[in-house]
């Protein structure tokens, strides 16, 4: 069975309280990485800057690539001691295939021993040279290390680079704005490897298949990097404010009130959540609304705290830190979900501007759109979440329960939205229920409930508004 040595990278510059309780955190992280992939293991411990544990899994290198805290490790070959020739002779043994034909280089490393580095590494050297092509200090084909602890030795060859960072959870919580792109995964993921505890929240331009791009991407960080910790996915339905804005503000701002307004919304739930603060994937000067003012308003007046880890990046920087945490496949897809995209978007915003713009919106919406947030388990399969489409073909019964109801829906039943709370325990569970409301938010909250009850329901996507661009031939005026 092979040893592997861990390394550890900031953990090693704490104080001794901190460090042990750091300590204790990346061992659960790793039980969990380890027990998440199903990997026997065993003997798993720590000394002061090295964790070990067994295994004969070769899944191991993967999954220790991914938990934050670990600088980099080896794995090795463990064997016991009791003199500097007993080491070099078993050293001479493992290391004697490895070196054949090639140039090597011996760097040996003594803790809690009396036995000298150099020493170690000019005998085993000598004993290994007429085996091999000879020795190459400054750039070898092969490196022989020895580590020494005690009257343990640990044979290796290689030094795998591993996440750095602090272990996750070793942080406060903080939530990141979410929106299935390049951007927020890898703000994301940054976060995620200072030791903070991210949670995500989703703002919904796009229907399903936004919501599910996004949800993707969240799992996938959760999956592949998220050991130790349970995180959370909130979405926020922001098509209702998204048709304010358009209906009733100057296009040039749309850039920035969207903005504003997803960082009121963030603000309220990190405060309710007792969060420390939230994340975006903002980029200097990437897109209109994160040029140094634009963000500088969006922010104006926020009670917490907002963090931008990406502020320096350039784009291709962060395409290519997508890749090396395996969301690239996923936001590449991704389109850009928004109605509001102006053809001259402010680039140096006025706040006083901007105030005037957001008197012009219902002050209750914000209450509205929160009164209807929604969490989903990373866990399972957003398959199973499945509550909304913009099909009406297959459905056998429409039912409206919108508020007011100046156009009709053809061929609709009409029912107000407690009452169709109340009659659904009568409802036929051979049907297949298609609710509508105003701006599919209500209509979602039914038809969640009806699913539970077992019973065949889902929303229409963005509501009545985009039923009439969908399907204008079923509305009567």
């Amino acid at each position: 069975m092979k040893t592997y040595l861990l390394r550890l990278g900031e953990i090693t510059t704490k104080g001794k309280k901190t460090r042990l309780n750091f300590l204790r955190i990346l061992l659960d992280n790793l039980k969990d990485a380890l027990e998440r992939e199903n990997i026997k293991y065993e003997n798993l411990h720590h000394e002061w800057s090295r964790i070990f544990f067994d295994s004969d899994d070769k899944r191991c290198n993967d999954v220790l690539k991914r938990v934050f805290g670990i600088v980099s490790f080896s794995e090795c070959e463990r064997v016991d001691f009791d003199s500097l020739e007993n080491l070099l002779e078993k050293a001479k043994k493992v290391f004697g295939s490895h070196v054949k034909d090639k140039k090597f280089a011996v760097r040996a490393r003594v803790s809690s021993n009396d036995l000298s580095s150099r020493k170690i590494e000019k005998e085993l050297g000598s004993l290994l040279y007429d085996l091999s092509k000879g020795v190459d200090l400054e750039n070898p084909e092969i490196t022989c290390y020895v580590e020494i602890r005690n009257n343990n030795a640990y044979f290796f060859t290689e030094i795998i680079k591993g996440a750095g960072g602090l272990p996750l959870g070793s942080e406060e919580k903080a939530i990141s704005l979410i929106s299935g792109g390049y951007d927020s995964a890898v703000a994301s993921w940054f976060m995620m490897r200072k030791g903070v505890h991210v949670d995500f929240l989703f703002f919904n331009l796009g229907g399903f298949s936004h919501l599910k791009a996004s949800f993707d991407v969240a799992k996938t960080l959760w999956k592949k990097w998220g050991y130790g910790i349970k995180q959370r996915f909130f979405m926020v339905d922001l098509r209702p404010l998204v048709i304010e804005l358009k209906n009733k503000t100057s296009e040039r701002y749309w850039n920035v009130l969207l903005k504003r307004f997803m960082f009121k919304i963030a603000e309220r739930i990190v405060s309710k959540q007792n969060h420390e603060g939230f994340i975006t994937g903002s980029s200097v000067g990437q897109v209109s609304s994160q040029t140094l003012r634009n963000l500088s308003i969006s922010q104006q007046g926020i009670s917490v705290s907002v963090f931008h880890p990406l502020l320096g990046l350039d784009k291709m920087e962060i395409v290519e830190l997508s890749k090396k945490i395996e969301t690239y496949g996923i936001s590449e897809k991704v389109k850009e979900y928004c109605m509001l995209v102006p053809e001259k978007p402010v680039t140096k915003a006025r706040l006083e501007e901007i105030e005037q713009e957001e008197k012009k919106i219902p002050s209750g919406l914000i209450e509205y759109v929160l009164s209807y947030i929604t969490e989903f388990e990373l866990e399972k399969d957003i398959d199973d979440f499945i509550i909304e489409t913009d099909q009406i073909k297959d459905a056998d019964i429409l039912i409206d329960i919108r508020e007011e109801r100046e156009e009709k829906i053809k061929d609709a039943i009409e029912m107000d939205f407690f009452d169709l709370f109340t009659e659904m325990d009568n409802l036929n569970k051979d049907k297949f229920y298609l609710i509508i409301c105003e701006f599919g938010l209500r209509s979602q909250e039914i038809a969640r409930k009806m699913k539970e009850l077992g019973l065949n329901a889902k929303s229409f996507s963005g509501g009545f508004e985009n039923l009439k661009k969908i399907y204008p031939e079923i509305i009567k005026k």
